[in-house]
Protein backbone atom coordinates (compact mmCIF):
# COMPACT_ATOMS: atom_id res chain seq x y z
CA UNK A 1 0.00 0.00 0.00
CA UNK A 2 2.72 1.98 0.90
CA UNK A 3 4.39 1.64 -2.63
CA UNK A 4 1.12 2.47 -3.99
CA UNK A 5 0.56 5.56 -2.51
CA UNK A 6 4.30 6.63 -3.21
CA UNK A 7 3.44 5.95 -6.57
CA UNK A 8 0.33 8.03 -6.94
CA UNK A 9 2.39 10.92 -4.91
CA UNK A 10 5.33 10.68 -7.26
CA UNK A 11 2.72 11.19 -10.67
CA UNK A 12 0.72 13.85 -9.11
CA UNK A 13 4.34 15.70 -8.52
CA UNK A 14 5.41 14.86 -11.63
CA UNK A 15 1.53 16.37 -13.10
CA UNK A 16 2.00 19.27 -11.34
CA UNK A 17 5.46 20.38 -12.27
CA UNK A 18 4.61 19.40 -16.25
CA UNK A 19 1.72 21.50 -15.81
CA UNK A 20 3.43 24.45 -14.07
CA UNK A 21 3.93 27.72 -15.51
CA UNK A 22 7.65 27.87 -17.07
CA UNK A 23 7.51 31.35 -18.23
CA UNK A 24 5.59 34.07 -17.22
CA UNK A 25 5.15 37.80 -17.01
CA UNK A 26 3.96 41.34 -17.68
CA UNK A 27 5.81 44.47 -19.80
CA UNK A 28 3.47 48.06 -19.55
CA UNK A 29 4.01 51.11 -21.14
CA UNK A 30 5.46 52.98 -18.45
CA UNK A 31 8.56 54.92 -18.91
CA UNK A 32 10.96 52.41 -17.79
CA UNK A 33 8.66 49.84 -19.27
CA UNK A 34 9.37 47.36 -21.96
CA UNK A 35 5.93 48.65 -24.29
CA UNK A 36 6.63 51.10 -26.77
CA UNK A 37 3.01 53.07 -26.84
CA UNK A 38 1.41 55.90 -28.20
CA UNK A 39 -1.64 57.98 -27.22
CA UNK A 40 -4.13 56.88 -24.78
CA UNK A 41 -1.73 53.82 -24.22
CA UNK A 42 1.47 55.15 -23.13
CA UNK A 43 2.47 56.42 -20.07
CA UNK A 44 1.98 53.27 -18.16
CA UNK A 45 -1.52 52.94 -19.17
CA UNK A 46 -1.25 49.53 -21.31
CA UNK A 47 0.26 46.32 -20.19
CA UNK A 48 0.50 42.87 -22.02
CA UNK A 49 1.38 39.69 -19.84
CA UNK A 50 2.04 36.06 -21.03
CA UNK A 51 2.67 32.64 -19.40
CA UNK A 52 3.89 29.65 -21.45
CA UNK A 53 3.91 25.84 -19.95
CA UNK A 54 4.27 22.29 -21.90
CA UNK A 55 1.64 19.76 -20.70
CA UNK A 56 2.04 15.81 -19.84
CA UNK A 57 1.08 15.04 -23.55
CA UNK A 58 4.13 17.64 -24.43
CA UNK A 59 2.10 20.27 -25.93
CA UNK A 60 2.44 24.29 -25.64
CA UNK A 61 -0.05 26.62 -24.37
CA UNK A 62 0.66 30.25 -24.94
CA UNK A 63 -1.50 32.27 -22.40
CA UNK A 64 -1.63 35.73 -23.66
CA UNK A 65 -3.65 38.96 -21.89
CA UNK A 66 -3.42 42.73 -23.25
CA UNK A 67 -5.48 45.31 -20.94
CA UNK A 68 -5.42 49.33 -21.18
CA UNK A 69 -7.06 51.92 -19.24
CA UNK A 70 -8.46 53.50 -22.27
CA UNK A 71 -9.46 53.07 -26.20
CA UNK A 72 -10.37 49.50 -27.22
CA UNK A 73 -8.06 46.99 -28.89
CA UNK A 74 -8.78 46.56 -32.74
CA UNK A 75 -6.13 44.01 -33.03
CA UNK A 76 -3.14 42.43 -31.96
CA UNK A 77 -0.49 40.14 -33.86
CA UNK A 78 1.36 37.85 -32.63
CA UNK A 79 4.75 36.32 -33.88
CA UNK A 80 5.71 33.37 -35.35
CA UNK A 81 8.71 31.74 -37.57
CA UNK A 82 7.56 31.95 -40.98
CA UNK A 83 7.72 27.77 -41.10
CA UNK A 84 4.75 28.09 -38.36
CA UNK A 85 1.70 26.91 -41.06
CA UNK A 86 -2.03 26.59 -39.98
CA UNK A 87 -1.69 22.60 -39.22
CA UNK A 88 0.76 24.03 -36.61
CA UNK A 89 -2.65 25.20 -34.54
CA UNK A 90 -4.42 22.88 -32.07
CA UNK A 91 -7.62 22.77 -30.72
CA UNK A 92 -8.01 25.05 -27.72
CA UNK A 93 -6.32 27.77 -29.82
CA UNK A 94 -8.41 30.97 -29.43
CA UNK A 95 -10.67 31.11 -32.21
CA UNK A 96 -10.83 33.95 -35.26
CA UNK A 97 -6.97 33.68 -36.16
CA UNK A 98 -5.95 34.49 -39.15
CA UNK A 99 -2.04 33.47 -40.08
CA UNK A 100 0.13 35.70 -42.31
CA UNK A 101 2.35 38.52 -43.12
CA UNK A 102 1.47 41.98 -41.72
CA UNK A 103 2.96 45.31 -42.55
CA UNK A 104 2.12 48.83 -42.11
CA UNK A 105 1.97 49.52 -46.20
CA UNK A 106 -1.37 47.69 -46.24
CA UNK A 107 -3.52 50.35 -45.71
CA UNK A 108 -3.54 52.09 -42.03
CA UNK A 109 -4.47 49.03 -40.54
CA UNK A 110 -1.42 48.50 -39.09
CA UNK A 111 0.25 51.64 -39.42
CA UNK A 112 2.91 52.17 -36.23
CA UNK A 113 4.20 48.88 -37.20
CA UNK A 114 8.07 49.25 -37.25
CA UNK A 115 8.74 46.32 -40.03
CA UNK A 116 6.71 43.60 -41.34
CA UNK A 117 5.76 40.95 -39.08
CA UNK A 118 4.99 37.15 -39.76
CA UNK A 119 2.23 35.36 -37.20
CA UNK A 120 -1.31 35.02 -35.96
CA UNK A 121 -3.84 37.96 -36.12
CA UNK A 122 -7.08 38.60 -34.07
CA UNK A 123 -9.32 40.72 -33.87
CA UNK A 124 -10.82 43.08 -30.78
CA UNK A 125 -13.98 42.52 -29.05
CA UNK A 126 -14.93 45.79 -28.57
CA UNK A 127 -13.23 45.93 -24.70
CA UNK A 128 -9.80 47.18 -23.71
CA UNK A 129 -9.60 43.57 -22.80
CA UNK A 130 -8.03 41.07 -24.86
CA UNK A 131 -7.18 37.49 -23.43
CA UNK A 132 -5.75 34.74 -26.24
CA UNK A 133 -4.67 31.24 -25.98
CA UNK A 134 -2.62 29.40 -28.87
CA UNK A 135 -1.80 25.27 -28.36
CA UNK A 136 0.89 24.03 -30.42
CA UNK A 137 3.54 21.33 -30.61
CA UNK A 138 6.07 24.03 -31.22
CA UNK A 139 8.62 24.99 -28.29
CA UNK A 140 8.81 28.66 -27.46
CA UNK A 141 11.39 31.02 -29.26
CA UNK A 142 11.75 35.29 -27.83
CA UNK A 143 9.75 36.90 -30.57
CA UNK A 144 6.97 40.05 -30.72
CA UNK A 145 4.21 41.78 -30.66
CA UNK A 146 1.76 44.21 -32.24
CA UNK A 147 -1.37 45.91 -31.19
CA UNK A 148 -3.34 48.49 -32.97
CA UNK A 149 -6.68 50.51 -32.53
CA UNK A 150 -7.48 53.54 -34.43
CA UNK A 151 -6.62 57.38 -33.57
CA UNK A 152 -7.04 59.36 -31.01
CA UNK A 153 -7.09 63.28 -31.00
CA UNK A 154 -5.24 62.85 -34.63
CA UNK A 155 -2.79 60.37 -33.36
CA UNK A 156 -2.83 56.81 -34.33
CA UNK A 157 -2.66 54.48 -31.76
CA UNK A 158 -0.86 51.20 -31.30
CA UNK A 159 2.02 48.98 -29.29
CA UNK A 160 4.57 46.77 -29.12
CA UNK A 161 7.37 45.27 -27.36
CA UNK A 162 10.42 47.52 -27.44
CA UNK A 163 13.30 45.09 -28.88
CA UNK A 164 10.75 44.62 -31.55
CA UNK A 165 12.27 42.45 -34.51
CA UNK A 166 10.68 40.98 -37.35
CA UNK A 167 13.20 37.92 -37.31
CA UNK A 168 12.62 35.87 -33.75
CA UNK A 169 15.46 34.72 -32.00
CA UNK A 170 15.71 31.16 -32.43
CA UNK A 171 17.29 30.17 -28.85
CA UNK A 172 16.33 27.58 -26.14
CA UNK A 173 15.55 29.35 -23.21
CA UNK A 174 16.34 26.43 -21.00
CA UNK A 175 19.84 27.11 -21.18
CA UNK A 176 19.09 30.68 -19.78
CA UNK A 177 18.10 30.07 -16.53
CA UNK A 178 15.27 32.67 -17.35
CA UNK A 179 11.48 32.17 -15.67
CA UNK A 180 10.00 35.31 -18.50
CA UNK A 181 11.61 35.92 -21.58
CA UNK A 182 14.43 38.98 -21.97
CA UNK A 183 13.91 42.95 -21.64
CA UNK A 184 11.88 43.80 -24.47
CA UNK A 185 10.85 40.41 -25.57
CA UNK A 186 7.82 38.09 -25.37
CA UNK A 187 7.85 34.13 -25.23
CA UNK A 188 6.06 33.26 -29.04
CA UNK A 189 5.10 29.64 -30.87
CA UNK A 190 8.78 28.84 -32.27
CA UNK A 191 10.52 26.27 -34.27
CA UNK A 192 9.03 22.63 -33.16
CA UNK A 193 12.42 21.15 -31.68
CA UNK A 194 12.61 24.20 -29.49
CA UNK A 195 11.91 21.89 -26.34
CA UNK A 196 12.77 23.30 -22.58
CA UNK A 197 12.13 22.69 -19.14
CA UNK A 198 12.96 24.39 -16.04
CA UNK A 199 16.45 23.28 -15.42
CA UNK A 200 16.10 22.04 -11.99
CA UNK A 201 14.30 19.02 -13.74
CA UNK A 202 17.02 17.79 -15.49
CA UNK A 203 20.27 19.23 -14.07
CA UNK A 204 21.96 17.46 -11.10
CA UNK A 205 23.88 20.54 -10.25
CA UNK A 206 20.67 22.52 -9.14
CA UNK A 207 22.81 25.19 -7.66
CA UNK A 208 24.93 26.80 -10.07
CA UNK A 209 25.78 30.30 -11.11
CA UNK A 210 23.35 31.09 -14.08
CA UNK A 211 25.76 31.07 -17.40
CA UNK A 212 27.38 34.03 -18.93
CA UNK A 213 24.56 34.19 -21.92
CA UNK A 214 22.23 34.89 -19.08
CA UNK A 215 24.10 37.42 -17.67
CA UNK A 216 25.19 39.27 -21.02
CA UNK A 217 21.44 38.68 -22.83
CA UNK A 218 19.90 40.69 -19.32
CA UNK A 219 22.45 43.54 -20.02
CA UNK A 220 21.94 43.81 -23.13
CA UNK A 221 18.08 43.78 -23.25
CA UNK A 222 18.84 46.58 -20.87
CA UNK A 223 20.87 48.90 -22.68
CA UNK A 224 18.54 48.08 -25.43
CA UNK A 225 15.42 49.30 -23.70
CA UNK A 226 17.61 52.35 -22.45
CA UNK A 227 18.80 53.01 -25.79
CA UNK A 228 15.61 52.93 -27.73
CA UNK A 229 13.85 54.79 -25.00
CA UNK A 230 16.18 57.77 -25.55
CA UNK A 231 15.27 57.64 -29.23
CA UNK A 232 11.55 57.17 -29.02
CA UNK A 233 11.29 60.17 -26.56
CA UNK A 234 13.46 62.70 -28.42
CA UNK A 235 11.23 62.11 -31.74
Amino acid sequence: MKKRNLAVLLFALAFNVMSADIISGRIDSSFLGEIIATGPWSGGRAEFSYSVYRDIEGIWHYEYAWSSEDKAINHLVIQTPETFKAGDIFPGTSGGWELGSWSSSAGRSNIGLPDTLYGLKWKGTGKQRLRLVIVTDHGPMIGSFFAKDGRDQGLDVFAYNFNFSSVGVMITLDHLFLSRAPLGFIPVPGAESLYFLPPSLYDEDVGSSPEPGTIFLLGFGVVLVFLKRRTFLSR
